[in-house]
């Protein structure tokens, strides 16, 4: 997997995302939203003429406070101690950064390179391009000032500031102090809105969790009525099916119209070249369907009998050959096996 951040095999390592991802986040903090995240910690500056006096950033300039007490000590170096110079370069990476100004300020000391002391601030100019400026002083020279300031700087190493009151600070010192409370902060800070990120979360996903809880629940609970209830559904439908057996049965003994009777009656009553292709019976009501020689004619023997009333055509006879198409309809008053 090859991406930003590889590592010399080009691969992508863990070091290399979580640089990346704390890269990104030392950026989002410099937004105006987020800036409370990590705030500027006033700083008590001492000063070359003997006096101090506390500043915070604001805007990226150091100004008086109105605060007394500041938690952060400097020493600001005279301007005898410090030489200072101007870079302009291209937009870079903070580690590039750094390199580059490290070569300069290599090339530009006049003191040996284990007694060098740096630091430097830039700034974006025009065109994208980063403004430095570069503060080299000589570290027994820092050594031998701080010693004349003891008294003034606390019990903790202080910050070493280039003249100016421009925040230019030395590397090598106490600024690390300054460093790892703003960090703390911001780590505490960060790790309140993400718990408070994930209380809300957890609000707006807690009724989604109970349905889905209750209808895991009643799923189951259907599933064990399903299993507990499944002889009584066999049973039902067992008797279901009887009792449409049964239902049947007494509707064919409470026929007011006995099947074999009146077939026997339709039999006698037909010559042989006539026959019934359909016989319905409802109730006493029978409808017959079938051919005959002459089906005007057998309309009219069916109704001389006198089981048979309400005989009637159900429609018109259609010849076919030698034969006609009929249907009947008429009502058994008895049949052949007498009165019912």
């Amino acid at each position: 997997m090859m991406g930003v951040g590889a590592g010399s095999q080009g691969w992508v390592t863990w070091a290399s995302v979580k640089k990346l991802f704390f890269a990104g986040w030392r950026d989002a903090l410099k937004w105006r939203f987020l800036s409370w995240m990590s705030p500027n910690e006033p700083v008590r500056l001492l000063k070359p003429d003997g006096s101090d006096r506390v500043l915070r950033l604001r805007r990226n300039e150091w100004c008086v406070s109105k605060a007394r007490v500041a938690g952060i000590t400097a020493v600001e170096l005279p301007e005898d101690m410090v030489l200072t110079r101007s870079l302009v370069l291209p937009p870079l990476a903070d580690e590039d950064l750094r390199r580059v100004v490290a070569n300069e300020v290599a090339k530009l000391s006049p003191f040996p390179a284990l007694n060098t002391a740096y630091g430097f601030k830039c700034e974006v100019f025009e065109a994208g391009r980063l403004s430095v400026i570069c503060a080299i002083a000589a570290k027994d020279q820092i050594q031998a000032y701080l010693l004349l300031r003891l008294a003034s700087a606390g019990r903790f190493l202080p910050e070493i500031w280039a003249p100016g009151e421009s925040g230019l600070v030395l590397e090598g010192y106490g600024e690390g102090r300054r460093v790892r409370r703003r960090r703390a902060f911001t780590g505490f800070f960060g790790g309140l809105l993400l718990l408070g990120a994930g209380l809300g979360l957890a609000i707006f996903a807690t009724p989604a969790m109970q349905l889905r809880l209750r209808a895991i629940e009643a799923v189951h609970a259907y599933e064990k009525l399903t299993q507990v209830s499944a002889p009584q559904v066999r049973l039902r439908e067992e008797f279901q099916h009887s009792a449409g057996k049964l239902e049947e049965a007494v509707r064919l003994l409470e026929m007011p119209v006995e099947p074999l009777g009146l077939i026997d009656e339709l039999s006698k009553l037909l010559s042989d070249d006539e026959w019934v292709s359909e016989l319905r019976i409802r109730g006493s009501v029978v409808q017959i369907t079938g051919e005959a020689a002459n089906a005007s004619k057998l309309l009219h023997t069916l109704g001389e009998q006198s089981s048979f009333k309400e005989v009637k055509a159900l429609g018109t006879s259609i010849k076919i050959g030698n034969k006609e198409t009929f249907s009947f309809e008429f009502r058994v008053v008895s049949t052949g096996a007498g009165e019912r």
